[in-house]
């Protein structure tokens, strides 16, 4: 029990770390910019388990699904690895992911992804229309892209490193914007125990506009992260059980914290489950009060055949009442 609490005891600091200080604006309440950056779609959850797990990913980072959050942690993901996902997000929107890896030789490894929203077509209103609802006939469609390319590399046993390019499109109607943002990456094993250390940089990039239109910002997310076992060291054990945990700071946005778990019964069945802490947000006439997406859970599984090993993910997040509870499934394998 001593050596579980000293574990607990170990995340806590490192979460704590970045914000001490007076002199970190991140640790202010004042500190709101909520609306300031553009291609909001890069923040969503992108697959059941980094979703299941309550976004709490950067220091587990052991397979493909690291693509998205710690890029360094796709050198844990085998010698291929491939995943896709489907999320049923807001407004009757859809949010697809889709990802692949691969060794490359000595100790780099390569991967390409694909994040893509697709909302609802919205009836187009014109004051010029005839008809008495201002209805054109026309759909106003809507679509936002990002096209990756991933480079890792594994320093040493206990260390890797990872960058990802990001090619990034956001189109309404016939107005696009464009841009290429950076991810950067790294995951350490400090060999204390099972404990992992882990730090990322997301969606680094110069201001962005559309054509005529005034400039937004990038929605940059730096997190740091660590997560260890806290039963049942051994990756074959019977009973495994996870504890990882986050700070993140946004530019959009208050400091951020997470919390998950994750549980392999036989190494074969896993459940999940997480919250954040600090997710809401109040306009500033204080219409209404936003309490976001804070508590999630999940399931999936892996299996075995011929070698290659196929994995399936659900999970379910429980949103504010002014939204549907996003639902996502994944699949994937590694060979």
């Amino acid at each position: 029990m001593k050596k579980q609490l000293s574990y607990i005891i170990l995340l806590l600091v490192l979460l704590n770390l970045p914000v001490w200080g007076g002199d970190n604006p991140w640790s202010s309440s004042i500190y709101t910019k909520a609306g300031i950056s553009g291609f909001t779609f890069l923040k969503i959850s992108p697959t059941a388990r980094i979703a299941g797990m309550g976004n709490t990913f950067s220091a587990i980072a052991n397979d493909i699904n690291a693509i998205y959050i710690n890029p360094a942690g796709i050198t844990e993901a085998g010698n291929y690895a491939i995943n896709i996902s489907d999320t049923k997000w807001f407004v009757n929107s859809n949010f697809y992911t889709a990802a692949a890896s691969m060794f490359i030789g000595g100790f780099n490894y390569f991967g390409v992804s694909f994040v893509g929203l697709m909302p609802e077509k919205t009836p187009e209103r014109s004051p010029l229309s005839s008809d008495p609802n201002g209805l054109t006939g026309n759909n106003i469609a809507m679509y936002d892209y990002a096209i990756g390319l991933t480079y890792a590399a594994k320093i040493s046993e206990q260390f890797s490193l990872g960058i990802k390019v990001n090619y990034v499109n956001e189109t309404i109607m016939n107005l696009s914007a464009t841009n290429l943002l950076v991810d950067v990456g790294s995951l350490y094993n400090t060999n204390f125990e099972t404990i992992r250390i882990a730090m990322s940089l997301r969606n680094f990039g110069s201001e962005a506009q559309y054509p005529d239109r005034i400039l937004f910002q990038m929605p940059i997310v730096y997190t740091i992260g660590t997560a260890a076992e806290v039963y049942g060291q051994d990756p074959e054990s019977f009973f495994r059980v996870t504890l990882s945990g986050e700070a993140t700071f946004e530019i959009d946005y208050e400091q951020r914290y997470q919390i998950g778990t994750e549980i392999w019964i036989m190494n074969s069945f896993a459940f999940r489950g997480g919250y954040q802490f600090n997710q809401g947000t109040t306009d500033p006439w204080n219409r209404f009060d936003y309490a976001g997406n804070k508590f999630s859970f999940g399931f999936g599984g892996k299996v075995d055949v011929s070698g290659s090993e196929l994995t399936f993910d659900f999970s379910y997040t429980k949103s504010d009442r002014l939204f549907e509870n996003p639902l996502r499934l994944s699949v994937g394998a590694s060979f």
